[in-house]
């Protein structure tokens, strides 16, 4: 009898998560010895008691049970939100897309993600069981949601700032931004199936060709022939833009390595 009290002293010390895990393990054990009890009965055993146990013990169990939540699918469903937004983007630069029509598409796109966030966000608090560690799943979130913002608004400082003749390291540049942003599609969709997709030699190659492209753009901005009134406001223009799009760079690395990270401690 002490030995019952002082186990049951023990379980009732033990913390929420490991408490709810035994909790469930029991009930699961209970009924694994009921469907086997009326499986195969015993010499002379009475199975009357297990038959008229309450029905919804099942039901009782699977609702006390974990439910996963689709992480890597919305996950992903976010990052194909990024690649579009940079595609379009990279669109604008070229010039061969509408700036404002462009710039409202992407606007439109930064809302879906901003629903994906709060929604992996939602299911984070609410599963207890994460293929991944959870404050992983949440870095990822909240680096892919911060690209995309950052993409949405280096959009509407192109269209705001009314930039004209973008020079080719620009549009080159941005390419590179774009070629980084479908990297990372694989290297999480790697990371979804719980392989390595062995992209990292090729971003930080694409990761240094865009600190190139950046420093050859701003030295370029002020190579100047005449300083006048014009050529100023286009130089502080292009200054801003360019802001704009090293924090874009740097944001997206930031994904990689996250992913990257994460893949090394998963994988």
């Amino acid at each position: 009898m002490r030995h019952t009290y002082t186990s049951f002293f023990v379980f009732l010390q033990m913390p929420k998560n490991l408490l709810f895990a035994c909790s469930v393990r029991m009930l699961l054990a209970d009924r694994i010895l009921c469907d086997k009890a009326l499986s195969h009965p015993a010499a002379g055993q009475d199975t009357q008691s297990y038959s008229h146990a309450p029905k919804g013990s099942r039901s009782m169990i699977t609702a006390l049970l974990p439910k996963g939540a689709p992480f890597f699918e919305l996950l992903l469903q976010q990052n194909a939100l990024l690649c579009e937004a940079a595609t379009k983007l990279t669109g604008i630069f070229e010039g061969h897309l509408d700036a404002d029509q462009h710039r409202r598409e992407i606007s439109s796109l930064e809302n879906q993600a901003d629903r994906i966030y709060l929604s992996i966000h939602r299911h984070l608090s609410q599963t207890f069981i994460t293929p991944i560690d959870r404050e992983d799943i949440q870095h990822i979130n909240k680096v892919q949601e911060a690209a995309i913002d950052l993409v949405h608004n280096l959009s509407n400082r192109f269209y705001v700032l009314e930039l004209t003749r973008v020079r080719f390291p620009m549009v080159q540049l941005m390419r590179c931004i774009q070629s980084m942003v479908l990297l990372t599609r694989s290297m999480l969709e790697g990371l979804a199936q719980k392989r390595d997709s062995h992209n990292t030699r090729e971003f930080r190659s694409l990761s240094d060709e865009c600190e190139m492209l950046l420093s050859m753009g701003i030295r370029e901005l002020y190579d100047l022939d005449k300083l006048d009134l014009p050529v100023i406001l286009d130089l502080l223009k292009w200054t801003r833009a360019y802001d704009r799009i090293e924090a874009v760079v740097n944001q997206v690395v930031l994904l990689a390595e996250t992913i990257e990270e994460t893949v090394l401690k998963n994988v």
